[in-house]
């Protein structure tokens, strides 16, 4: 037996011990989804289809033809994981079973059932094929009719056609060789479509695919004059399929609602200072037996129950810990009360951690000890401590905190703040893969673990600041860049201190050090014609003024000499632009950097900023020139511009003597010594651009060059990103400082930084990104892009791979040439360069001679000749190749010769003759080449089939492998594919570039190490150097967007902590079924994590489940806090995993808890995954107020389910007209509509935009929506430009383009949910109009029609009910059966007092389900409306951890968002109210512009003045005199308070007040009093909030509403106080039993919903406006008889045809059951619609 299995025992057995004298209970909680089963065959198709898209189809097939003898579930579990094992690597196969045993694709395969489900109704025909397909829109159910439609298409697409989603298996026709990579483009109408709907290994499905498949390969070909076919198969079962139609199909779908794992379940110990439970319920029992208690520890009682545990101990001596723990167990049931001092909470996680460290199996006893904490609590501080682990504590804290929990998977952190089973899913499946990438190279597993380590060790320790990966661009040019200013000369800065030292002394905070030497120098590089030249101009100037320490420089570039330069224009025109530059060189060139500063800083206050393009150029040159004019004079006279050395001081005397206009004119023509020079410097600034890289920078939008490094203006705000500079170098300078590495002696500081830090002589933004966007960015569809993204490509698989890569004839050059002695000739190259090369264009010629230059030891190159013709090579063509691929030696001096003067000669080399490519390259030398060339090109010659042996090859490589278009040329660097444009200039500086990258982002030089130290038998090989690529091209294609630069640390704290007593790191044992030999786990897992934690709570079972069945090896450092004053735990915790059987399929996960204590009232919580909303569905008992001594006698356990009720769409808006017109609070369009639904029913759900990031969320199911904006105001303004809705994950794949101007798909596929961004783009004339105003054709409209407008009339959220214009909207939410008892009574007193229609809104995130299924009846017997509304609370907003502090949250947070958008107002009441008056005389009154009204505390309760908190010290100074108000009742002009952004305002002050925990007490009463400055509360009259406890009894009979509030003196229960306060109470209560138990005997079936209707036979009173007490009958209430009068009508109708015989009658009942449950189940806006 194992430990965890024995210790389960024990626990069982201590669970069966207390039963017989303690009667313990136990709770047991599941949790389903909306959706039936989904077949585990179709699951695993899935799995495979994420792995490789080809083994879906392998698979396919594979199950076609298996043959299953018995379909019995062992039987299909075992035939399954065999096919399965087959296609898988071993590790891989394992993780196989743990994705089946999580359903980890079920949504998926449900949203295959949606998709078939809309086909179905869109084409009116029956369900009841098993087998289908809907091809070029007809759907068909055999081949033959699949032929038919096929030969009927023409070669458009039909409509109604099936799309086909990103996340389709596409069938891919097996390609000819050379053929084309290019993937089918299915958006194209000219790409006919065919969907499958079948199972796999069904007869008609094989037949369909059979031909479906043949019709795509049929229609591949090219030249065929056949319409292309994109087949995608769903695999789905339909309910026509009988259980025999295919293999296994019942596997895991058993027609049941589907059991899912992956989420926690507590069980908080429940404050009840004030007592919240029903007391409808029995008495409570009497509780006997209490335990003899003692003060048990470790050298507690012996005998506990009759277990002698030191003979236990004395037998079992490994099993100590667990016995202690078992019998602690003991003690803990028979124990009433567990009351500890202060003083013994102390070393609580210290003892917790000395109890599990001791134990055999110290993971399974953190799981048991977190999650039953509370039970083990006065054992464990019974515990002494010893002192070796309270030092090791100490120690191991002063590394990582405790409050710092890391988990970390292969070296690299998870967020533990969120434990999502099926992230960690994701997370694990992609280090088993990297692991197989890596153990296919050969290299020992030892080193392929030192592998995996590095990404979290060596990327986190790459990054620096935001400067492009670490990069400096070495940017000196004394006569280009103009500098304003001089540190070390400059009078103005001669009282600085010049001594370095003084940058290390103590600075105020917000203070700059203010040093007289030039240690931060900033360079902005921009055109002077541009808004951002004319931005950075102005930031110059402002820096200067303020007197920053910087030394400030302006690079002006010119795009038309750029232009110019690169041979874009063969002659440059005098442009309005390029005179500019040239008024701006003869500025520097005359007077400086400082007059060149403020002549353009003056242009742009001067210069419309509404402007671009050329008419931004015309305007600056014809302010500019008259600017100019205006300032020369003033410069000539002034000292200050006189500056400088005697030749710029007699240039200035040379400058004075013209005039203004003769200075312009020599400046324009560039005559005239100024004006040469103003043209020379001109002309060399933009070749100085050009030289390092950066001229396209400068020409678009500008970069800062800060020391150095690279910063883009991306945010419109120069002063902004120079801070940015400052702040990311200043330590750097300081630590160099520090270190001696500069000192005061230092003639250039500049040039010294620039060479400690191994600047580089040119940057290019095709290799290095610019700032701090990293390579991976979601791409803006539709915009411009500085650059275009370069691919990471993993060197693995059938075209990448090893074996491939030693099938392709390559020479690589560079190495041997770079080697000066023999140690350097044995080093492993860590980088190869492939050059992908056209050699028949010039540019692909000038490629291969950069390429052949390139000489590193570090680093190799490789040249792909890509042949656009494998059949008629050019001469020049097959010369290259022979001579790259090693057919013909040639030296590489040579060589590289030969490739310049192709691409330096008059005619495009492709075209060169025979005779002149064999004088070409005998004038370079190659006469070997020269004289093999006629063999070459010569048919039939064996050096001819050689020689297109290996062109084959070449281009096999680029097109399948690199999937590089025809004619591309590119260089691929480890497998990072950096592919260039005709106009991209590629110098051999740019492969300098390239090993800086692959050296600090690709891992190189970590990979060579280690292929040196695995690889004896091949070191200083070419394939050891194959190897090292493969290495580095893994783990860069498999780095994660962030690394944690913590991480590495940690882990090697952790590593380092082994043998310490708080250290938890067992040998590690192969799982059960590995195959021998295997010594390491693919799966290194190390936590730092506070035994006595939430996140203990959920890691332990966890990482303890990975152990088991994945065979991860789990080390952890406990980590516990010190010093404890409080309770670190106060709940019970199960996380449900499902159980792995050694034979037979997976088994449900449910949450079991055992032995919990029966006489504490507990709190049942679900901790679930963001994305998922879920709701109790069944649940005989509170689970807010849970005793397990009240289960009955035969109960030995407490059992609820839940349901899924919704996955979350989740996203980001921004909007891109306001990002290009720098608009910068109008990025996030805060208030814009969203819908999503169907084309039926496009507004199932709808919600607003928040101004928070921009934030959105929508309740759905697995499927494909339509978001959509929403009618009105929203589709005005804006269009929707690109989302990444249709992705598989909606995060980082680029976002693809919309294809209709209002609406994109969502595709939502997993239990992760979906978060997504949605770009906008709002009208460009209409930027300044906020969407949440009025159009200007409804400014003279009344409010309403203003309003209508606004929410757009023809939507349906817009649109009022029937009757609903005088409804009176009432929202409340109850927790907890007693709330709910109580929220019954105030419903009744609504409706009884007010006459007018009512209705109510429910949050239903915490509504029991008794409640649930109570309210539709309540509803049509009393005659109110009702809707169910929730909202899941944001990721990124601060959480709340207590379910009562939750609650209040939802009261205010989300009020925007909450409800429809149609609803206009609405009061809120809470639960524990009685209204005593009409509701309308609130819901009419007056707000006078404020979103909200609340009625302030009273005071007339003078024994309460030392609780009104509100009087004294911060509230008081706070309030500043206004009143501070009770949140139990208030009435919400929700069109006002979107329209003011009201809850945006309140998110945000919450987010900041919450973060203390000492703030917001009273969250849903202090949140909006502290807004109240920014968002106005209007002060209702007190007598609509009445409560005995702040008012009196004198103001008591003119209360409009009484409310139970609690009182902290007397702690009065609330139903005493109900009873004793409100007169009415009692009969309100009598009346709401009552009728509960008349539908509780309806839902019993005990009897019929018509006589529950009909009849009249319980108690009921009538009540009246303002008068205390009620009367006998209901009937004289104005309004009350007709609401009942509707209500009966309702159920007249709906039984009116009883009397036609019992069919009818039954028929009747059955729709109005059915009507219920829908009403129950999915009410309106709420996402069980979906």
């Amino acid at each position: 037996m194992t430990k965890p299995v024995l210790f389960a025992a024990l626990l069982a057995l201590s669970a069966a011990f207390a039963a017989a004298r303690f009667e313990p209970k136990g709770a047991q909680v599941t949790l389903h989804t909306k959706w039936l089963e989904t077949p585990l065959v179709h699951e695993a198709a899935e799995f495979l289809a994420e792995e490789d898209p080809s083994l879906f189809w392998d698979f396919a097939r594979a199950w076609e033809q298996q043959e299953i003898s018995q379909e019995d579930p062992n039987t299909c579990w075992d035939v399954l994981t065999c096919s399965v094992d087959s296609l898988l690597s071993p590790w891989m196969a394992k993780v196989f079973r743990v994705s089946m045993a999580v359903r980890q694709y079920s949504p998926k395969l449900e949203l295959y059932r949606q998709l078939a489900a809309q086909a179905i109704a869109a084409s009116n025909t029956g369900d009841a094929a098993c087998c289908w397909a809907l091809v070029n829109g007809r759907r068909v159910t055999d081949a033959a009719g699949a032929k038919a439609a096929l030969a009927a298409a023409g070669g458009v697409r039909a409509e109604g056609s099936a799309e086909v989603y990103p996340f389709d298996h596409l069938y891919q026709p097996e390609k000819e060789p050379g053929a084309s990579s290019q993937a089918l483009n299915v958006s194209d109408p000219a790409v006919l479509t065919a969907v499958l709907y079948a199972p796999l290994g069904s007869g008609c499905g094989s037949e369909l695919h059979g031909a479906l498949a043949a019709a795509a390969k049929e229609r591949a070909g090219a030249g065929t004059g056949l319409a292309p076919l994109a087949y995608a198969w769903r695999p789905l079962l339909s309910p026509g399929c009988s259980p025999s139609a295919a293999k296994c199909s019942r596997l895991g779908a058993q027609g049941g609602r589907l059991v899912v794992p992956g989420y926690g379940v507590e069980l908080a110990i429940k404050n009840m200072e004030y007592n919240a439970r029903d007391d409808s319920a029995k008495a409570e029992a009497d509780p006997s037996g209490k335990g003899q208690g003692g003060r048990p520890g470790e050298e507690g009682p012996e005998e506990v129950g009759g277990f002698v545990f030191s003979k236990l101990m004395q037998r079992k001596p490994h099993l100590k810990q667990e016995l202690l723990t078992f019998r602690d167990h003991l003690l803990a049931a028979a124990s009433q009360e567990q009351v500890l001092k202060v003083w013994d909470l102390k070393d609580l996680g210290l003892q917790a951690t000395q109890r599990i460290g001791a134990a055999s199996d110290p993971l399974h006893l953190l799981g048991e000890v977190a999650g039953a904490f509370p039970t083990l609590v006065e054992a464990l501080s019974r515990m002494r401590v010893e002192p070796g682990l309270r030092s090791a504590v100490t120690e191991f804290q002063r590394l990582v905190p405790p409050s710092a929990p890391f988990l970390l998977v292969n070296g690299l952190a998870y967020d533990t703040r969120d434990v999502n089973l099926y992230d960690f899913m994701d997370v694990i499946r992609g280090e088993v893969r990297v692991w197989d990438a890596l153990n296919s190279t050969g290299l020992p597993p030892q080193a392929v673990r030192s592998a995996l380590l590095l990404r979290g060790s060596a990327a986190g320790a790459q990054q620096e600041g935001g400067s492009s990966g670490g990069f400096r661009l070495d940017l000196q040019s004394d006569d280009f860049i103009s500098w304003a200013n001089d540190l070390e000369s400059d009078p103005r800065y001669s009282s600085w201190p010049a001594s370095l030292e003084s940058l290390l002394m103590p600075m105020y905070p917000g203070r700059l050090p203010s040093i007289g030497r030039n240690l931060f120098n900033a360079i902005f590089a921009v055109d002077p014609a541009s808004q951002a030249g004319l931005d950075a101009a102005a930031a110059v100037a402002r820096m200067l003024n303020e007197g920053w320490p910087l030394r400030l420089g302006l690079l002006p570039v010119c795009p038309a000499e750029v232009d110019h330069l690169r041979g874009r224009a063969a002659s440059k025109e005098l442009s309005p632009s390029l005179m500019l530059a040239r008024l701006v060189g003869l500025a520097h060139a005359s007077f400086g950097g400082l007059a060149v500063a403020g002549f353009l800083t003056e242009l742009r206050s001067q210069v419309p900023t509404d402007l671009e393009g050329r008419q931004l150029e015309d305007a600056a040159w014809a302010l500019g020139e008259k600017l100019f004019k205006a300032r020369w004079a003033k410069w000539g006279a002034s000292p200050a511009y006189r500056r400088g050395s005697a030749a710029r001081t007699a240039r200035a005397d040379a400058a004075a003597q013209l005039s203004a206009d003769a200075a312009v004119a020599a400046a324009v023509e560039g005559s005239g010594e100024l004006g040469r020079a103003a043209k020379s410097f001109v002309e060399g600034a933009a070749d100085l651009a050009l030289a390092k890289g950066i001229a396209g920078l400068a020409s678009e939008s500008g970069v800062l060059v800060f020391n150095g490094a690279l910063l883009h203006n991306e945010a419109g705000n120069w002063r902004g990103t120079t801070l940015q500079g400052l702040q990311m170098q200043m330590p750097a300078v300081q630590e160099s400082v520090y270190l001696g590495k500069l000192s005061d002696d230092s003639e250039d500081l500049y040039a010294d930084i620039l060479e400690l830090h191994n600047a580089m002589l040119r940057y290019n933004p095709r290799i290095l990104p610019v700032g701090d966007r990293g390579p991976r960015y979601i791409r803006l569809s539709g915009e411009a892009q500085e650059a275009a993204d370069a691919p990471q490509l993993s060197l693995t698989g059938a075209s990448l791979g090893l074996p491939a890569l030693s099938q392709v004839p390559l020479r690589y050059f560079g190495t041997e040439e770079a080697a000066d002695d023999s140690e350097a000739a044995a080093h492993i190259p860590g980088i190869t360069h492939w050059v992908v090369a056209d050699a028949r264009s010039k540019e692909g010629c000038s490629l291969i001679s950069a390429g052949l230059q390139h000489l590193s030891s570090g680093s190799r190159v490789g040249f792909l000749i890509h042949a656009a013709d494998l059949e008629a090579l050019a001469p020049a063509e097959a010369a290259l190749l022979a001579a790259v691929s090693g057919l013909v030696d040639a030296g590489p001096s040579a060589l590289q010769g030969f490739a310049e003067a192709l691409s330096l000669g008059p005619t495009q080399p492709g075209v060169l003759t025979q005779t002149e490519v064999v004088d070409l390259l005998g004038q370079e030398g190659l006469e070997g080449l020269a004289e093999a060339l006629p063999g070459l090109l010569q048919d039939g010659a064996e050096a001819r089939a050689g020689l297109l042996k290996a062109a084959r090859q070449h281009t096999e490589m680029v097109r399948l492998g690199l999937r590089l278009p025809a004619g591309a040329c590119a260089v691929v660097t480890n497998g990072r594919v950096v592919e260039l444009s005709p106009s991209d200039d590629f110098s051999p500086l740019d492969f300098q570039l390239l090993d800086l990258h692959a050296t600090r982002s690709q891992y190189a030089g970590e990979a060579a190490a280690l292929v040196e130290l695995g690889e004896e038998e091949v070191v200083g090989g070419w394939g050891a150097a194959d190897v090292a690529a493969v290495v580095s091209s893994v783990l860069a294609a498999h780095q994660p967007e962030e690394v944690d630069p913590r991480s590495g640390r940690v882990a090697e704290a952790i590593a380092g902590w082994k043998t310490q007593p708080n250290a938890i790191s067992p040998p590690w044992e192969p799982p059960p079924g590995s195959w021998p030999g295997h010594t390491v786990s693919p799966l290194l897992v190390q936590a730092v994590v506070n035994p006595l934690s939430k996140t203990a709570q959920q890691l332990a079972p966890v990482l303890l489940f990975l152990r088991e069945h994945l065979g991860a090896e789990v080390s952890l450092v406990l980590n516990p806090a010190r010093d404890l004053t409080d309770m670190p735990l106060k709940t019970f915790y199960r996380y449900a995993l499902p159980r792995l059987p050694p034979n037979g399929p997976p088994e449900a996960a449910a949450a079991t808890f055992l032995g919990l204590p029966p006489h504490k009232t507990l709190t049942l919580g679900m901790d679930v995954p963001e994305a998922w909303l879920v709701e109790p569905v069944v649940a005989a008992h509170d689970l807010d107020n849970l005793r397990l001594e009240e289960l009955g006698p035969a109960e030995k356990s407490m059992e609820a389910q839940f349901e899924l009720e919704a996955l979350m769409v989740t996203g980001s808006c921004l909007d891109l007209a306001s990002l290009q017109a720098r608009m910068r609070d109008q990025i996030h369009p805060r208030g814009v509509q969203l819908q999503l639904g169907t084309a039926a029913d496009p507004a199932m759900v709808d919600t607003l935009v928040m101004a928070n990031l921009g934030y959105f969320q929508l309740k759905a199911a697995p499927g494909v929506w339509d978001l959509q904006l929403a009618p009105g105001r929203s589709r005005e303004l804006y269009m929707v430009a690109s989302s990444t809705g249709a992705s598989t994950t909606g995060g980082g794949d680029a976002a693809a383009a919309a294809s209709s101007p209002h609406q994109v798909p969502v595709a939502l596929t997993s239990f992760q949910g979906k978060h997504m961004y949605l770009f906008l783009h709002k009208d460009a004339e209409r930027l300044t109009e906020d969407v949440l105003d009025p159009s200007p054709a409804e400014e003279a409209g009344s409010l309403w029609s203003k309003l209508g407008g606004w929410t757009g009339k023809g939507s349906k959220q817009a649109a009022v009910k029937d009757g609903e214009e005088d409804t009176i909207h009432v929202f409340t939410v109850a927790s907890g059966h007693m709330y709910e008892r109580l929220q019954k009574i105030m419903i009744l007193s609504v409706i009884k007092r007010t006459p007018a229609r009512v209705k109510f809104w429910f949050i239903k995130n915490y509504m029991s389900p008794q409640m649930k299924a109570f309210v539709p009846y309540m509803a049509l017997k009393y005659g109110f409306d009702y809707e169910f509304v929730t909202y899941k609370w944001p990721s990124w907003l601060h959480k709340q951890t207590e379910k009562q502090r939750i609650i209040w949250a939802y009261k205010i947070l989300f009020l925007d968002v909450l409800f429809p958008l149609g609803l206009r107002k609405v009061i809120f009441c809470d639960s524990d109210q009685v209204v005593r008056a009409d509701l309308r005389e609130l819901w009419n009154m007056d707000l006078q512009g404020a979103p909200y009204g609340y009625a302030p505390l009273c005071d007339g309760n003078s024994d309460m003045d030392g609780f009104r908190f509100w009087k004294t010290g911060f509230w008081s100074d706070h309030l500043q005199g206004k009143p501070y108000h009770i949140s139990a009742l208030y009435v919400v002009d929700l069109d006002r308070f979107r329209q003011m952004a009201a809850g945006d305002r309140l998110r945000v002050m919450y987010d900041s007040l919450s973060k203390d925990p000492n703030s917001l007490a009273n969250l849903d009463q202090d949140l909006p009093n502290y807004a109240q400055h920014t968002v106005p509360i209007f002060s209702l009259p007190t007598e609509w909030l009445w409560c005995e406890t702040w008012c009196g009894n004198t103001t008591k009979p003119q209360a409009r509403t009484i409310d139970l509030c609690n009182n902290p003196l007397t702690k009065e229960p609330k139903l005493a106080s109900a009873r004793r306060i409100i007169k009415e109470w009692p009969d309100l209560n009598r009346e709401a039993q009552e009728f509960t138990k008349q539908v509780e005997r309806v839902l019993a079936g005990d009897t019929t919903e018509e006589e529950l209707y009909s009849s009249n036979d319980y108690y009921r009173i009538r009540l009246l406006p303002m008068v205390e007490g009620s009367l006998a009958a209901e009937d004289g209430i104005p309004g009350a008889r007709q609401r009942q009068e509707d209500s009966q009508q309702q159920v007249d109708n709906s039984s009116s045809s009883c009397s036609e015989g019992e069919t009818t009658c039954a028929s009747h009942r059955e729709q109005r059951e059915g009507q219920r449950k829908q009403d129950m189940e999915q009410p309106q806006h709420d996402s069980s619609e979906l």
